[in-house]
C-alpha cells in the first residue's frame, strides 16, 4: 500500500531510450495488485540488435525496487527514432490486456499491413502470451497479438466497465479520432483521414472507405488529445457516463456524451489548465 500524498523513489526501472517522444511511457498496475504487488511498464528502447523499439514490462514492486522484471513483449516496430510510440495500456474484463503501438511517424503505410505492430492495438495476456480468440490467430502471415490495426498515435486507451474499448489518437494537421475498438477491425489510417500532412500535402483524399471504421468523432483543426478516462460515480451526477478527454494544444478538458455508441454532446469543462498529458480519474 502507498500512503495517499507520498512519493516513493523506485529503484530498478529498465534502461530506457531517452529521446524525442520515447523513454518511459505508462506504468499501470495489475487489476490484482492489492494481492501480488504486479505492475506493467510500457518504454522505448534499443534491442539487443541495436534496434529502436516498443518495449512491455511486469515486475513486481517489493521495498521501493522492481523485482522479477520481464519484458513480456517487444515490438515488432523498429523505429529510426522513438516516436508515435502509442504505448498505453488497459486490461479487459477476462485478464487479458491492450496495449496501443503507435505507427512509427515515417512507417505510417505499415499502419495496413498485418505482418508488423505499427499502428496496432495489441492483445496479450498478463505473461506474455496471445491470447487464443485473438481475431488474426489463424490468418496466414498476421502477427497474432494484433487485436485492431490502422491507427496512428494513440494515446488515450479506456476499457469501460461492460467491456466497451474507447481510443483517442493524434491525427496530422487535422483528424485527431475518438474511436470505438472491435476486435479484428481496420481503422484506416493512412488510407482514409479527416487530416492534412504537416506540409499542407493531401496524406489521402478519402475520409471513408469499405472495410474501414469511422471515428465516432472527429477534432478539425487538431486539438491533439492525451488524458482519457471516464466517469462512472454518482458523485458527478448529471456527468456520468461521460468521457473526459485532454488537450494538449488548447490546454482544455472536453466532456463527450455517448448514447448507443455515438456522441450526441460535447463541451469544454476547464479551460487554461495546461497541457492536460494523463488524466486519472477515482472510480467509486
Amino acid at each position: 500500500t502507498i500512503p495517499s500524498g507520498e512519493i516513493l523513489n523506485v529503484e530498478g526501472a529498465p534502461k530506457v531510450q531517452y529521446a524525442s517522444q520515447g523513454g518511459l511511457s505508462e506504468i499501470v498496475l495489475d487489476p490484482d495488485f492489492k494481492k501480488n504487488n504486479i505492475l506493467y511498464l510500457t518504454y522505448s528502447a534499443l534491442n539487443e540488435s541495436g534496434k529502436s523499439t516498443l518495449f512491455l514490462m511486469s515486475a513486481e514492486l517489493s521495498n521501493n525496487s522492481l523485482i522479477n522484471k520481464k519484458v513480456i513483449f517487444e515490438a515488432n516496430a523498429f523505429r529510426r527514432v522513438p516516436i508515435h510510440l502509442g504505448a498505453k495500456i488497459d486490461f479487459l474484463p477476462d485478464g487479458t490486456l491492450l496495449l496501443t503501438s503507435g505507427d512509427g511517424f515515417d512507417y505510417k503505410e505499415q499502419a495496413q499491413s498485418l505482418n508488423n505492430h505499427f499502428g496496432k492495438i495489441i492483445r496479450l495476456n498478463k505473461d506474455g502470451s496471445v491470447p487464443s480468440d485473438n481475431p488474426f490467430v489463424d490468418i496466414p502471415n498476421a502477427l497474432p497479438e494484433i487485436f485492431s490495426y490502422g491507427h496512428r498515435n494513440m494515446q488515450g486507451l479506456v476499457v469501460m466497465e461492460d467491456g466497451r474499448i474507447f481510443e483517442h489518437e493524434h491525427g496530422p494537421r487535422g483528424g485527431d479520432e475518438f474511436n470505438l475498438i472491435e476486435p479484428g477491425k481496420n481503422y484506416g489510417w493512412p488510407a482514409i483521414t479527416y487530416g492534412i500532412d504537416y506540409s499542407g500535402a493531401v496524406i489521402s483524399p478519402f475520409t471513408k472507405m469499405d472495410g474501414m471504421e469511422q471515428p465516432l468523432k472527429y477534432w478539425v483543426p487538431s486539438i491533439a488529445p492525451s488524458g482519457f478516462d471516464y466517469l462512472n460515480s454518482d458523485i458527478y451526477a448529471d456527468w456520468k457516463g461521460s468521457i473526459l478527454v485532454g488537450s494538449l494544444k488548447y490546454m482544455y478538458l472536453e466532456r463527450l456524451v455517448l448514447e448507443n455508441n455515438k456522441v450526441t454532446y460535447r463541451e469544454k469543462v476547464a479551460e487554461n489548465v495546461g497541457r492536460v498529458r494523463d488524466l486519472s480519474l477515482i472510480h467509486i
